[in-house]
């Protein structure tokens, strides 16, 4: 027996999807508004933050994504007033590329991830708390795992604990590495095997 929809319960779910597609769109629109008006001009800033030689014109409410600065900007710290907050990154790992991206992401912005600063961005959303982006910096780090950068990799997840992302990318490395010693003493067993029989 086949099961069809009531006309008048199809017209509920048509109206439905109608509603989602508009709140998708506004939602979106909101999205660009923040990126652009927020993140990119500063417009209504109401706090500046001094990192790696920038100073970028943020919002405390979207910079209270980062419990690292939800924490910081509530409570009895100096900083909890400051018009102008001071970032001290002790991590080398970190560069100025790499915090404009995690800034960034706080306003909605997708990161453009590559093999050279993958880690780096990995680093700087490990120092602002930002478990999400972690997360999509370790899972691009394992998915591009390559003989060319395994090794890069790895010291990087040695130098510093990132926590459960700097293991992940760790047993990653290490897994990447005893499979391909595996996939090389296959073959230097099979030619010498070849190499036996021939004899």
């Amino acid at each position: 027996m086949k099961m069809s929809i009531p006309p008048a319960s199809q017209s509920s779910v048509d109206n439905e999807r109608i509603g989602r597609a508009q709140l998708d769109c506004n939602l979106t629109s909101l999205c660009d508004h923040i990126q652009m008006e927020g993140f990119n001009s500063g417009v209504f800033s109401d706090i500046v933050v001094h990192a790696m030689t920038s100073n970028y014109h943020l919002h405390r409410l979207i910079l209270s994504r980062s419990s690292y600065f939800r924490n910081m900007l509530h409570g009895p710290w100096k900083e909890a007033n400051a018009p102008i907050v001071t970032l001290h990154i002790d991590d080398d790992n970190v560069n100025g590329e790499a915090i404009a991206i995690a800034l960034a992401y706080l306003y909605g912005h997708r990161p453009k991830l590559n093999d050279s600063n993958a880690f780096r961005v990995l680093a700087a959303a490990s120092f602002l708390d930002l478990q999400d982006l972690c997360a999509i910096c370790t899972d691009f780090i394992i998915s591009e795992l390559w003989t060319s950068n395994f090794l890069s990799y790895q010291v990087f997840a040695e130098s510093q604990d990132y926590g459960i992302h700097g293991e992940r990318v760790r047993s990653a490395c290490w897994g990447y590495l005893c499979q391909s010693g595996a996939m090389e003493l296959k073959e230097v067993r099979g030619e010498k095997w070849v190499v036996a029989m021939n004899s």
